[in-house]
Order: C-alpha cells, then sequence, then structure tokens
C-alpha cells in the first residue's frame, strides 16, 4: 500500500522528513491519501483510495498504535472487502497490494476535496462508529472523474478493471 499523507498524518507518524515523491512508476491501484481526524480529542484515521474515492476509517488511534499500524490498518481493509462483498478474486489482488507500506509525496486537490467532504460528513454523526461510518461514506454520491458515483461501486469496476489488465501482461 502506497501512502500519500496530509501534512497532519506525517505529523502524527513523524515521518516527513523520510518523504520523497511519489515515482512515476509506482502501481495507482496501491495509492491510498491519509489524513488524521481529531473527533472528541480522539484521533481518526481516513484512508480514500486515490483513484476510486473508496475509504476506510479507523477511529481512535494512539501514539501506541504506530507500533502496529499497518496490521491495524490491513484488519480494517479486510473487514470492508469482506463486508462490501468484494469477490474473492478482488479481495486477493486488493490484499496483495497492501502487504508493503511506503509513503511518499503527491498531492491531489481533488481527492483532498473529497476527503475534506468526507470528515465533515464523519464529524457531523453523533455516534462515532468507525465501521459503520466507512460503510456509509462508500456509499454515498462524490465526484470521481468527472462524474457522481458511489466509491464502493467505483472501486469494484476499478479493481475487475485492473485485475483484468493485469491477467493480459502476464
Amino acid at each position: 500500500m502506497i501512502i500519500l499523507p496530509t501534512k497532519k498524518f506525517t505529523d502524527f507518524m513523524n515521518v516527513r522528513h523520510n518523504l520523497t515523491s511519489l515515482p512515476d512508476f509506482a502501481n495507482p491501484d496501491a495509492c491510498w491519501f491519509g489524513n488524521i481526524i481529531l473527533i472528541n480529542r480522539k484521533k481518526g484515521l481516513l484512508l480514500t483510495h486515490e483513484q476510486t474515492r473508496y475509504s476506510i476509517f479507523i477511529y481512535g488511534l494512539t501514539k501506541k498504535d504506530l507500533k502496529n499500524l499497518h496490521e491495524i490498518i490491513v484488519s480494517h481493509l479486510k473487514y470492508h472487502l469482506f463486508e462490501d462483498k468484494f469477490t474473492m478474486k478482488q479481495m486477493n489482488y486488493l490484499l496483495s497490494i497492501s502487504e508493503n507500506f511506503s509513503y511518499f509525496k503527491k498531492t491531489n486537490r481533488k481527492v483532498t476535496g473529497t476527503m475534506n467532504n468526507m470528515a465533515a460528513i464523519i464529524k457531523m454523526n453523533d455516534n462515532i462508529d468507525d465501521k459503520s461510518l466507512t460503510k456509509k461514506i462508500n456509499t454515498m454520491l462524490f465526484t470521481i472523474n468527472d462524474e457522481y458515483q458511489e466509491p464502493l461501486e467505483a472501486m469494484k469496476e476499478y479493481i475487475e478493471e485492473a485485475i483484468l489488465i493485469r491477467e493480459l501482461e502476464d
């Protein structure tokens, strides 16, 4: 998984000084933007897939969680892929490109704008249940590639195409 962090995320992870620009050959299927959201004095991590805006929200992170943040992210990803009824082939592909983590600099104002909208939606909810909020966000309409789509459906279509392309390349 390639995480493209915001300033808040790099401050939380303390990785700002190590970041380089995303290389041109990076797999776009593996690129996720990461942002830290402060809600009720607790930190939440919002990860958003760059191409589809499919998101994962993890609430209640502490500095102690930094040691095993990768396991926490993969655990949440597995949960949401299963709950959102991705096929086994799609899940295996997404999990295989999410095994190794790296952090790079990249900006995409469209993704950042969508993430700000998602953060506002999350903050408006009284009940901060990260799993139900993730489900809610992924089934809302957002502007993706200049048309309104649900991130969940966009991700399923995108990953199916990515799998097909990888199979044709082999």
